[in-house]
């Protein structure tokens, strides 16, 4: 049921689809660490998949619904590397982070949310925007962060990069909180 659902959508959205199949990064990553492989996106599956992992984290999980599709894709996606961490005893997608570098792309998730045009009209150099991360609830500890940010630093040297940008969201359940966060950046500008 659900493959044929996912099939559906990549018909119904065929050129974003083979955008992403055919992409296909140029800088090599691969790092393992205990029964974790941090690596680039390199197939289909692993895209399909990736997207998947986001539905069920900010859909399922953080908004309490699903959507038809039970995968979360946008634009940014087709031209975007997308960093994931394989967990080897079951192979399957358990951590992801989109990076969006600045050499393959000219458009930004956080143009969307925010007004960086002064910015991006001022950059000499390249960077990388970071969004859309995850991890599967299971495996939320220590080691899948430490690794998903090692890759984040080895893809930025590959790359020559030495900025980052983006968008995080940050989970609060009462006003106050919401308040002192907003306070605390007001503060540090």
């Amino acid at each position: 049921m659900v493959a044929m659902m996912i099939e559906n959508v990549i018909q119904q959205f065929p050129r974003y689809f083979s955008n992403v199949v055919k992409k296909q990064s140029r800088v090599p990553l691969r790092i393992q660490v205990g029964p974790y492989i941090l690596k680039l996106a390199e197939s289909r599956k692993e895209m399909l998949e990736c997207f998947r992992l986001r539905h069920d984290i900010f859909f399922v999980e953080m908004a309490g619904y699903e959507k038809r599709s039970k995968m979360d894709f946008d634009k940014f996606d087709s031209f975007c590397d997308h960093l994931i961490i394989v967990h080897e005893e079951t192979n399957s997608i358990v951590g992801t982070y989109r990076l969006n570098f600045s050499e393959n792309s000219k458009e930004f998730y956080t143009s969307t949310e925010f007004d960086i045009s002064n910015w991006l009209n001022e950059q000499t150099s390249p960077f990388v925007e970071l969004g859309r991360a995850c991890i599967a609830k299971e495996h939320r500890r220590g080691i899948v962060i430490s690794l998903l940010w090692r890759g984040i630093v080895e893809y930025m040297n590959l790359r020559g990069v030495n900025r980052l940008i983006g968008c995080s969201s940050v989970k609060v359940s009462d006003a106050r909180s919401a308040a002192l966060i907003y306070k605390y950046f007001e503060l540090k500008g």
